[in-house]
C-alpha cells in the first residue's frame, strides 16, 4: 500500500480522501498551512493519525511517503507544488493549480515536472469517454458548449469554469480562440463570455458562458446527421436522424423530433463517490506503480493550455495583478 503525503483540509478534500482510500492508497500524513484551524478536525473525521503542523514539516519527513496529493487554495498551490516537486515523488494536484498560465509555465521547467498530474476529474466520466469516441467516428465534428455558473466572477470562472474548458480541450486538442465577445451587467461587471474556437481538423466550437443564467453545463456535439449531448456532463444522449411530424388539426405546427439512439449515465460506483474521483485515483495509483500516465490524466502542457484558453476568453484589461491579488 502506498503512503500519501496529503496537503490540504478544505471541503474538496472530503471527496479526495475517501476515493484514494477506496483504491488502496493510504494517507500516511496530513498537513496544511501553519496554524490551520481545520486540519485536526479533518484528520479525526477521516481517521488520519499523523498530523503535521505545516506542509514544510510534512516534506521534512519525505522518506515516509510514496507520493503526494496537493489540495489547497489556488493562491498557495504554486509555491507548495514547487517544493513538493523537489522530492521526486509522483504528485496529484488540484486544478487549476495556479491563477496564471505563466506561473505553471515556470514550474513546468522543473526536472521532475513529468511526475505531476492535475485533478481534472471529469475526464474520467464514462459519458466523456463516450463523447470522445463519438467525435473520433467522424472526420469533422462541431460543438455548442454552455458553461454557466451560479457565481458570476472571474475567480469562479478560473477555479470552476476551467473544468469545462479542460473538457473542451480534452475532446478537441489544439484549439485556438478565433473571436470573443463580452457582456456586462448594469453595474459594469463582466457577466458573459461568447466565443468561437477553431480546431485543427476544421472543428468549430461555439462557447457560451452566460453567468448566473438558469442553465446547466452542456456539451452538444454535431457530426453529420448525428448528435451527442452531455447535459449535464454526467448524462449523455446520442441522437441519429430526425422524425418529422406533419401538422394536424389538433397540433397545427410541423414538429422535428431528434431520434434517440442511446443514453448513458455514470457508473454506479461513481455515484457513491464524487464522480470521476475513483477513476482519477485508480489512474494515479497506476502512475505511482509503473510511471505510465493514463491518456485521461492531465499533464503540465495541458494544464497550461487550459489556463491560456481561459485567459484568452477573459477581457485582457481585467487580468491585472490587482485582480489576482483579490483572489
Amino acid at each position: 500500500m502506498f503512503n500519501v503525503g496529503y496537503i490540504g483540509s478544505g471541503p474538496i478534500s472530503n471527496f479526495h480522501v475517501p476515493a484514494l482510500k477506496k483504491v488502496g492508497l493510504s494517507v500516511g500524513g496530513i498537513a496544511t498551512r501553519y496554524g490551520s484551524q481545520t486540519v485536526e478536525s479533518f484528520a479525526k473525521k477521516h481517521s488520519i493519525t499523523n498530523i503535521y503542523n505545516s506542509w514544510q514539516q510534512l516534506l521534512a519527513d519525505d522518506e515516509k511517503f510514496d507520493c503526494y496529493v496537493i489540495c489547497v487554495d489556488t493562491t498557495a498551490t504554486p509555491r507548495i507544488l514547487e517544493d513538493v516537486l523537489s522530492t521526486g515523488k509522483k504528485i496529484l494536484v488540484e486544478k487549476p493549480a495556479a491563477w496564471k498560465s505563466t506561473q505553471l509555465q515556470q514550474i513546468a521547467q522543473h526536472k521532475n515536472a513529468d511526475n505531476v498530474v492535475f485533478a481534472y476529474n471529469r475526464r474520467f466520466y464514462t459519458t466523456v469517454d463516450a463523447a470522445k469516441d463519438f467525435i473520433q467516428e467522424y472526420p469533422q465534428c462541431n460543438a455548442l458548449i454552455r458553461l454557466p455558473d451560479s457565481i458570476p466572477t472571474i475567480r469562479q470562472f478560473l477555479v470552476n469554469g476551467c473544468h469545462g474548458v479542460d473538457l473542451i480541450l480534452y475532446l478537441f486538442p489544439d484549439l485556438t480562440v478565433e473571436h470573443v465577445k463580452h457582456t456586462y451587467s448594469s453595474e459594469g461587471e463582466l457577466n458573459g463570455i461568447y466565443a468561437i474556437l477553431n480546431g485543427k481538423d476544421g472543428n468549430v466550437i461555439n462557447l457560451i458562458c452566460d453567468w448566473a443564467a438558469p442553465d446547466n453545463f452542456a456539451i452538444d456535439l454535431f457530426c453529420e446527421n448525428s448528435r451527442f449531448l452531455l447535459c449535464p456532463f454526467e448524462a449523455a444522449v446520442r441522437y441519429e436522424g430526425m422524425e418529422v411530424i406533419q401538422p394536424t388539426d389538433e397540433m397545427p405546427i410541423r414538429r422535428y423530433i431528434p431520434k434517440q439512439k442511446e443514453s448513458l449515465s455514470l457508473l454506479r460506483e461513481d455515484m457513491e463517490y464524487k464522480p470521476g474521483f475513483l477513476g482519477q485515483y485508480n489512474a494515479f495509483k497506476t502512475f505511482i506503480e509503473t510511471g505510465q500516465r493514463s491518456p485521461s490524466q492531465c499533464n503540465f502542457d495541458e494544464a497550461i493550455k487550459c489556463l491560456q484558453i481561459c485567459e484568452a476568453l477573459l477581457p485582457e484589461k481585467l487580468l491585472s495583478d490587482d485582480l489576482y491579488s483579490e483572489f
